[in-house]
């Protein structure tokens, strides 16, 4: 089977990088009214995505008055987020309920998640609200184009990228808080321009954009402040900065598109939730650098009628996360603790997409990846404890083959990919999905995958907690769902969805053996029912519903429901003024020991633009004040108002 595995990425391989030497000359770009989803890998139309998607729009994160990502989120349907104090801590979040360690975070395209982390997941509170130009949810096993990591889903965060259709530059200045003393401003720069030569000949065209954040908060106290007499407020400090740009060559040979950020948190932390856990002096910083460049092109056609076209693509990304914890002794703790990991991620994905005609597209990639992670702890009654540093290494060599087939009623997925690791045996997975529009306006989806989640290098490795002889964790997944437009401009929609996904092989922490085991095994099944409608132009109304019956696992609701309501006061050439509204229901939660009460929390907000340069949001949050519990023992934000403007020269 290794030689076999061997053999079979060596040929794709070669098939990809020869396929770079094709000579071309014609520009690859889609230009259509149509969205396009890039969170598939492979760029498509929204129309012929067979996998269920949820899409965050520019529009609807230019609304908010609230500039925290991890709120924006919790309006796409079936995903949520649970907190462990203000929004700048670690947070885990859960997609039909499969938690974070299982969904991939991808920023423009290239892997966020942390490998010195237990589970591997990214850190959403390092993202800066204002670089975000739209956000992609993919539900649902991507493991057959993304590996591991993807058995959840995919998060797909789309930064901004300059102005695309004219030539010019714009400077934009946004700053705002809110009622816990959050400041934050940001100034962005983007523009486009051409890039001439000493004669001044033409050499292409260029797009970028450039912006930064600084923000700062009081915060609220991570463990519960009724539980903690006389708690103090876990504050944060946050910097921000990200760049874009993108290169067209002027024969349209080549596109080449660079994309960077970097981002320093500082919060403070409680050891823990629940009476007793708060902690004056406990703290956590975390830096974070990534770095994505890739070049794409476009072959001349080719075939018996012209009608085949060869789009090489090469892509190499990089990240490295750096965490600290810092807690030295005080009144309410003797002890100490001190906590350095380091975890960074290289990889390269050349790919080749074969187009033949309009109707089919095989793509043939490979991903080469080299992840690595270091820590060293110390923890003792005195702050002289030390701890030798612990480094530890991963590899991994993937094949994959993808094949879409669109026709005027019928879009058909299929893919097949091979993971080599050193540490397990590898993995073999596929995916079929396909959509069929059985009627005007009628659609249904069905998807079939098998999808698999890698050891982390944590639980590998731990000096105290690893198990090297892990193997890796195991999906099957079936969804069908049917989609319906109502109305001649489709004002009305409707999506039903049904979900079944079978965990095996999970790996937990084992109290009696103190290791990380291969022990428990969950099955997650249930309905995702989406509408909205739009009765008359300036209003839009907005329903979900998501019933999930899950087994072995913690803080997954029954029942979640989110509606949200959209209303165009006034519209004018130089004036728009609009409101919302959001609500969400979560059912009861089994916790730790005990059971999370249901809850329902609302907010209201409203937006104002002037000629285009200059616009106005407030919000108001957990607008009727509710006392609630996302995780046991920690605390929430009560009622906040947060004012945010921002001016465009």
């Amino acid at each position: 089977m290794k030689v076999f595995a061997r053999c079979l990425c060596c040929v794709l391989l070669c098939y990809c990088y020869c396929s770079c030497y094709l000579h071309a000359n014609n520009l690859f770009a889609v230009e259509s009214e149509s969205i396009i989803i890039y969170g598939e890998r492979i760029p498509q139309q929204q129309e012929h995505v067979a996998s269920n998607y949820s899409i965050l729009s520019p529009e609807n994160l230019q609304s908010r008055g609230n500039t925290s990502i991890l709120s924006a989120l919790e309006s796409i349907p079936s995903l949520n987020i649970n907190r462990t104090g203000n929004d700048s801590t670690i947070s885990s979040y859960f997609l039909r309920g499969i938690d974070n360690g299982h969904i991939l975070v991808l920023y423009d395209g290239a892997e966020m998640g942390d490998p010195s982390s237990i589970k591997k997941e990214a850190f959403l509170n390092t993202l800066n609200f204002h670089e975000i130009d739209h956000i992609e949810v993919l539900k649902g096993n991507q493991s057959t184009l993304y590996g591991s990591d993807a058995i959840g889903g995919v998060i797909n965060i789309i930064p901004k990228k300059g102005i695309k259709n004219k030539q010019g530059h714009t400077l934009t200045f946004t700053g705002g808080g809110d009622s816990y003393n959050q400041q934050n401003a940001a100034l962005n720069l983007n523009g486009s321009g051409l890039v001439r030569g000493p004669l001044r000949e033409r050499r292409g065209r260029f797009v970028y954009n450039l912006g930064g954040q600084v923000q700062k908060s009081d915060g609220i106290s991570a463990a519960r402040a009724d539980q903690n007499p006389g708690a103090d407020r876990d504050g944060y400090r946050q910097k921000n900065l990200a760049t874009n740009v993108i290169y067209h060559h002027p024969d349209g040979i080549t596109i080449g598109d660079f994309s960077a950020k970097f981002s320093s948190n500082k919060s403070d932390l409680d050891r823990y939730g629940g009476p007793g856990g708060d902690d004056p002096n406990f703290t956590m910083k975390d830096d974070q650098y990534l770095a994505k460049v890739s070049v794409r092109t476009m072959s001349e056609s080719f075939g018996t009628n012209d009608d085949m076209i060869m789009a090489p693509t090469v892509t190499i990304s990089g990240q490295k996360n750096s965490r600290s914890y810092n807690n030295s002794p005080d009144e309410k703790d003797a002890s100490s603790y001190r906590g350095d990991f380091t975890g960074s991620i290289i990889k390269v994905s050349p790919a080749s997409t074969l187009y033949l005609g309009e109707t089919q597209q095989i793509t043939l990639g490979i991903d080469l990846k080299r992840e690595q992670s270091s820590s060293k702890e110390a923890e003792a009654a005195a702050a002289t404890a030390t701890a030798l540093p612990l480094k530890h290494l991963s590899e991994s060599f993937a094949s994959y083959l993808w094949h879409k087939l669109t026709l005027k009623r019928f879009d058909l997925n299929s893919g097949l990919r091979l993971d080599l690791y050193k540490s397990f045996d590898p993995i073999l997975t596929y995916k079929l999905a396909a959509r069929y529009l059985i009627a005007k306006q009628t659609y249904t989806k069905v998807a079939h995958s098998i999808g698999f989640k890698a050891p982390t290098l944590y639980q590998l490795y731990s000096p105290q907690y690893g198990n090297a002889s892990l193997q890796a964790e195991k999906s099957q997944e079936f969804e069908v769902g049917a989609t319906h437009d109502f109305g001649n401009n489709s004002e009305h929609h409707l999506e039903i969805t049904f979900f079944q996904n079978q965990l095996k092989n999970l790996i937990d922490y084992d109290y009696s053996t103190n290791k990380y085991l291969n022990k428990n095994q969950a099955r997650l099944r249930g309905v995702e029912t989406i509408t909205s409608t739009r009765p008359l132009y300036p209003l839009t109304l907005n329903l979900s519903w998501t019933y999930l019956q899950v087994e072995n696992l913690l803080r997954r609701p029954n029942h979640e429901i989110k509606a949200g309501l959209a209303y165009t006061i006034l519209e004018r050439p130089k004036h728009k003024l609009a409101t919302n509204l959001h609500s969400k229901y979560l059912s009861s939660r089994k916790d730790t020991g005990n059971t999370l009460a249901a809850y329902t929390l609302s907010s209201l907000g409203a937006s104002y633009t002037y000629n285009h340069n200059f616009s106005f949001n407030t919000e108001v949050d957990n607008l009727f004040d509710k006392n609630y519990e996302e995780v046991a023992g920690y605390g929430v934000a009560g009622r906040s108002i947060s004012l945010l403007g921002s001016y465009l020269w």
